[in-house]
């Protein structure tokens, strides 16, 4: 028999359910509780000044980055601020995506879609019964019947984005998913105007996460606005961005706590998880343990060394014909065989034809009446659903006919390795900045596929080098020129860009 304060009690919580559907903040304190793998035990979800700054933001930002520390409930935050968003606004469409779909969706008690089951179930009993659910492991779903939500878990590499209209995307680690640029390209068209995109990660090195963060910007420049805590606009991609240092957390500011945290771990992994060092990365990077600071110099003072560039020099051009970030680099040999990269170009969302024209432009007041020898990836050959013209053939368009041979990315590596194992590699520091920064040790290795990382960002660069690489190895400085057998190649003379 229901007694009139069981009914009391129930009106009291529909008006507050009434009350969450209106205010996420509201709902994660009254509704929400999380599960603690170590305790066993379920906890419910923390008042805490820096969380509800975070969902401030959310709520007010429909673009949002964040980079983090770790054990800051990040990503219990966004996993019930998008079930919110399921249960509140009918029709939803919520991608979550991981490096690795299992990671996504129900592979362990912590994958994300794993969260959302979690706190679903403990919503008090009448309201589960407001909402029919059901799940599905392949594709892995979460799914409310009763208003026709969803949120589908995906990896970086699913083409579900392009299928479907959604409402939302939550991108976790997003600094560790290899094929970043390419996911978030494919999925920002099927936001529209009102879907919601929300990036979040602890640092990975400079690469496609830490650029749409910091595009124009420096860290050191933005305020603390709370402790732990700076926000920001980034006015190239107008993404709302954020840093959750964990100090924002005030049970973590103690001298007791860090030192508790640091027991076992490396000091450089406790920068890169929680200090969020960008400088830091997990995996192996390509070149940085032969990296030399000398070979970072200046290029347009002539000290004598032919390092510089004079007019009528042959000169190297490569050409890499990303979608969304075309690049080109320039390189001379000089008389004692060594290879000095004088200028580097990125574009980003510009089509290849004006890249090529902007580039040009530049060469004609950088490089005067030089001679030149091209070099581009092999796979411009090849036409598009988007055009019947070639990458090479627009660039045969402007009168550059370049050479394309096909080597291993390991081998093509390997030569630029030797390069600077002899000492014959030197870069432009003021003209060059994204090669010294890969260089350094942002250009990384895919352990998995055993080759150089396809992180959408400075493998423009370094494949623009390594397609050089292939044609400049074989060169020998003097002996071609006097015997006339090398630049009697046609792309050196009546070639565009000098």
């Amino acid at each position: 028999m229901i007694t009139l304060d069981d009914q009391l009690q129930l009106k009291k919580l529909r008006l507050e359910w009434e009350l969450a559907m209106r205010d996420p903040w509201f709902f994660l304190t009254h509704f929400v509780y999380t599960f603690d793998p170590q305790s066993g035990g379920r906890h419910r979800f923390p008042n805490k000044r820096y969380l509800r700054r975070t969902t401030e933001e959310w709520k007010n930002n429909r673009r949002l980055l964040i980079a983090k520390s770790r054990q800051l409930m990040c990503s219990w935050l966004f996993c019930a601020l998008y079930l919110w968003e399921c249960l509140s606004k009918p029709g939803s469409y919520i991608f979550f995506q991981s490096k690795k779909e299992e990671m996504a969706g129900f592979d362990s008690p912590l994958s994300l879609l794993s969260r959302v089951i979690y706190m679903y179930k403990q919503l008090p009993k009448s309201i589960q019964d407001m909402y029919e659910v059901k799940t599905s492991k392949q594709p892995p779903m979460f799914k409310i019947v009763t208003n026709n939500s969803t949120i589908h878990a995906i990896s970086q590499d699913s083409d579900s984005p392009r299928t479907y209209t959604s409402t939302g995307i939550l991108a976790d680690e997003l600094a560790f998913q290899e094929n970043a640029q390419e996911a978030f390209t494919s999925a920002l068209p099927t936001l529209g105007t009102t879907g919601r995109y929300t990036g979040i990660s602890s640092p990975n090195g400079e690469t496609f996460f830490y650029k749409s963060l910091f595009d124009g910007h420096k860290q050191s420049i933005f305020p603390n606005t709370d402790t732990g805590i700076r926000c920001w606009t980034n006015e190239i991609n107008k993404f709302r961005c954020m840093f959750l240092h964990y100090t924002a957390d005030e049970t973590k500011r103690s001298e007791k706590w860090k030192k508790l945290v640091l027991e076992g771990m490396p000091y450089d992994q406790f920068r890169q998880e929680y200090e969020i060092d960008f400088t830091k990365v997990q995996g192996t990077p390509v070149f940085a343990s032969l990296w030399k600071d000398e070979m970072a110099i200046d290029t347009t003072i002539d000290l004598g060394d032919d390092r510089c560039y004079v007019e009528g020099d042959i000169l190297w051009r490569q050409w890499d014909f990303g979608y969304i970030r075309p690049a080109c680099c320039i390189w001379k040999i000089n008389r004692n065989n060594e290879k000095v990269k004088l200028k580097e170009w990125m574009g980003f969302k510009i089509v290849l034809s004006e890249f090529i024209k902007v580039v040009l432009e530049d060469i004609a007041g950088l490089f005067p009446n030089a001679r030149w020898e091209d070099q581009c990836d092999p796979a411009g050959q090849q036409s598009s659903d988007k055009s019947e013209v070639t990458s090479i053939g627009i660039l045969e368009g402007f009168g550059i006919h370049p050479t394309h041979r096909w080597m291993s990315p390991n081998d093509r590596v390997k030569i630029i390795q030797e390069w600077m194992n002899s000492g014959k590699y030197f870069v432009d520091k003021n003209r060059c900045p994204i090669t010294i920064e890969a260089m350094k040790g942002c250009y990384l290795y895919d352990k998995k596929q055993d080759k150089p990382m396809k992180d959408g960002y400075y493998e423009h660069i370094m494949e623009c080098d390594q397609y050089g690489a292939i044609e400049m190895n074989e060169f020998i400085p003097g002996k071609a020129e006097q015997e006339g057998e090398y630049f009697n190649r046609t792309n050196y003379f009546g070639n565009a860009g000098y």
